[in-house]
């Protein structure tokens, strides 16, 4: 699949997921056997998941990418 994150976004990705998974074990919800645990826990690891590929399912379906856009060489050619 194409890449469809970038490094902002994997940033953000990855601060998010470990602030809720950082407030499910301070709270101690993390251990305990609820659905709101069990949500938020899986909103983290699909987060890292994503970081980690670097590939947006929700993206791709919105037709979105927030990786950087390089130039190419036709377009720099002619420019001179």
């Amino acid at each position: 699949m194409k890449k469809n994150v970038g490094m902002l976004d994997r940033i953000i990705r990855m601060g998010i997921s470990v602030a809720l998974i950082v407030f499910l074990y301070v709270n101690d919800i993390l251990f305990k056997d609820t659905i709101t645990a069990s949500i938020i826990l899986a909103i983290a690891v699909i987060n890292i998941f994503v970081a980690g590929s670097r590939v947006c399912p929700l993206y791709s379906l919105a037709n979105i990418s927030t990786c950087e856009k390089k130039e190419s060489n036709e377009d720099t050619e002619s420019q001179k």
